[in-house]
């Protein structure tokens, strides 16, 4: 655009534009009076200031990395002649597209990995539940060898406290006596050894609960590693955060990125902007919804 005076910037004036370039009518403070409304035109009078303006997106942004490693792709788009190349300046985007990605194998390998340590822990769990089963049947067992072993331990006493009675008073025999004497010292043996088989197998039921418990617990921290390890393996995928044209791609193939590694500067062109400098004696005659007329070569 031509410049009919030019002035050193010192303000800074934004405008949002559709076409580029950029003139401010200048003139004397009035009176306020009632005016009729008519369709702009546009003109050039002697009165016109004329600067000179960059257009910019409305809107831009620098996509980077969330993770470090090797570019190993870069987003394509056919070219002219129907060759895929990759993108580049002036390129669409559309919003979630897959701009670049880091080599992935590393971070696979650290999902892969909490991955092993779920399935190491589901087979302890189903290994700790059959074990839990087997000792629940174990315990009705001995609960009902118990009961068995009480009876019969219950009946052979009173035989015994009978039989003490009868002896004390000579109405049997020594033999007699030390037999029934025998025969309940021998059930209150198996009465107590059903007692103690009847404790094991709890205690192991409380023991195979308690692994289940870690079992349980080991799988949660598994699953909460994979989901962990998921996020990165994830944003090894640097994605278009919103619809946009590639104003700069700022890596190749095979570059060596950090976290924070801008690959990309994208801008939305569906609004744009005139910037432009004025000197500061210039800005007491701006202000808040001033219209300006806007020219550009490109879009006369």
């Amino acid at each position: 655009m031509k410049t009919k005076r030019m002035f050193p910037a010192v303000g800074l004036v934004v405008l949002s534009v559709v076409l580029g370039g950029c003139s401010k009518e200048t003139s004397k403070p009035k009176a306020v009076k009632p005016v009729k409304v008519k369709a702009v035109e546009t003109h050039s009078t002697a009165n016109s200031v004329h600067y000179s303006a960059s257009i910019k997106p409305a809107a831009q942004v620098d996509v980077a990395f969330k993770v470090s490693g090797y570019v190993d792709d870069i987003a394509r788009e056919k070219d002219a002649a129907g060759q895929w190349r990759y993108i580049q300046a002036g390129d669409i985007v559309r919003q979630g597209a897959t701009l670049a990605r880091v080599r992935q194998s590393d971070y696979a390998a650290r999902v892969n990995e909490a991955k092993a340590q779920i399935g190491e822990a589901r087979s302890s769990l189903e290994t700790n539940n059959s074990q839990l089963h087997e000792t629940l049947a174990a315990v009705e067992t001995a609960r009902a060898q118990v009961a068995v072993a009480k009876a019969y331990y219950e009946r052979t006493k009173l035989d015994y406290d009978r039989a003490k009675i009868l002896f004390a008073s000579e109405s049997i025999t020594k033999p007699e006596f030390d037999a029934t004497k025998g025969t309940y010292e021998v059930a209150q043996a198996k009465y107590e050894a059903a007692q103690g088989q009847l404790k094991s197998a709890e205690a192991k039921v409380m023991t195979a609960q308690a692994q289940i418990s870690v079992a349980e617990s080991r799988i949660r921290s598994a699953e909460a590693s994979t989901a962990s390890a998921a996020i990165p393996l994830g944003d090894t995928n640097l994605r278009a955060p919103m619809s946009a044209v590639v104003i700069e791609r700022k890596v190749e193939m095979g570059t060596l990125v950090g976290q924070g590694t801008a690959a990309s500067l994208l801008g939305d062109l569906s609004l744009v902007k005139a910037v432009f400098g004025v000197p500061d004696t210039s800005l007491q005659s701006m202000k808040l919804g001033d219209v300006l007329t806007i020219t550009a070569d490109a879009t006369p």
